[in-house]
């Protein structure tokens, strides 16, 4: 059936408008927030919470960028049910609830008129689809659901959450983990969501625990105890390296924390004659992310990651592992690699604007 006849479906603004708002999910954003203001930011949490998720999972890069642009769109049907419930202030009635469970369908009609055959229409029509068949609109269940689809439903439902809405107050973080942990196998994939909670445990420390059962089933053990050993369940090999080829920069630079370091990474890499902070702060990042300014946010990710990479080369000779003739050796090499990858990457030649060649041999 047309997605067109299947859904009745009505653009509820110009056809022109509606190409515009696909090009550009921000001002989507901006509209559908006009309309439920308790959404605010949240697709852009969803888009960066999936694109993680899904890089986790080992997808491609092509299926990553397509959960992060589906990310993005998958609400445009709350155009069409905003009328509906924009008012409501208590738990939906059945008429709101079937208005809410179509969104989906209205969004697939929506996109597909704008561009047919998209890649990302899957994961708009599924991202509401449970694992164990009882989410919507089709019921589909497991690995019928698109994998996209599967973490959209994990990012979009933690985001949610932790967001109030008209009929209920927001769930703290611990909550919010902790039902992403108990609805592995009904509502979320549990491959998805371990991977997910893995996210949350590894890179931002936040590991959901169940007061009645003690640490998630998806660790058999807390990050700390992994920190300095041993891939998962002893495993060895080029995937899980052994201890000797893991280091923690500020543990070695502060002896382990038995002295106080400040300056962190900025000050470091300023010393070696680096850019260090060029011209955006960590602290400047979230209204940056509220902005939209993803690719600013990207330049600033892979200063941060050079400045690391060569932190991490000083530590290298300090400990006796890199002469500093060798250290000196692959920094010019980088360099000389950067200067090539500013072909695709300009934003780069804001990082080289700032380089200093410090001399180890003065």
């Amino acid at each position: 059936m047309p997605l067109k006849q299947e859904t009745g479906f009505r653009a509820p603004v110009p056809a022109e408008r509606l190409a515009e708002l696909v090009d550009a999910p921000r001002l989507l954003h901006s509209l559908l927030e006009d309309r439920f203001p308790e959404m605010d930011g949240h697709w852009g949490w969803v888009a960066l919470y999936a694109r993680m998720t899904a890089s986790r999972l080992g997808m491609g890069r092509d299926d990553v960028d397509a959960v992060e642009r589906a990310a993005g769109l998958m609400d445009l049907g709350m155009l069409w049910m905003s009328g509906k419930v924009r008012l409501l202030r208590g738990e939906p009635g059945a008429a709101e609830r079937e208005a809410i469970r179509r969104h989906p369908l209205e969004g697939e009609a929506a996109l597909a008129e704008v561009r047919p055959g998209w890649e990302i229409l899957p994961l708009v029509r599924h991202h509401h689809e449970w694992w164990d068949g009882n989410g919507y609109p089709d019921g589909i269940k497991g690995k019928a659901i698109p994998l996209g689809a599967r973490v959209l439903c994990v990012a979009d439902s933690f985001v949610a959450m932790l967001s109030p809405r008209f009929y209920r107050p927001p769930c703290s973080l611990d909550d919010a983990l902790l039902e992403v942990m108990r609805s592995r196998g009904s509502q979320f994939d549990p491959e998805v969501a371990d991977a997910f909670l893995e996210l949350m445990e590894k890179r931002f420390g936040l590991p959901a625990q169940d007061p009645t059962e003690g640490l998630c089933p998806h660790r058999s053990r807390s990050v700390a105890s992994e920190r300095y050993s041993d891939g998962p369940d002893g495993l060895k090999g080029p995937e899980y390296p052994d201890l000797q080829d893991r280091i923690d920069l500020m543990e070695l630079l502060s002896n382990f924390g038995a002295i106080r370091f400040t300056g962190g990474l900025n000050l470091l890499s300023k010393l070696l004659g680096k850019p260090g902070k060029v011209d955006v702060r960590g602290d400047q990042v979230y209204e940056m992310f509220r902005q939209g300014q993803l690719e600013a946010i990207n330049e600033y990710c892979a200063f941060d990651v050079l400045d690391t990479y060569f932190v991490f080369l000083r530590t290298r000779v300090l400990i006796g592992a890199l002469t500093i003739e060798a250290e000196q050796a692959i920094v010019r090499q980088t360099k000389d690699w950067l200067v090539k990858e500013t072909r695709e990457r300009p934003g780069l030649q804001r990082y080289l604007d700032s380089w200093g060649d410090w001399d180890p041999w003065p």
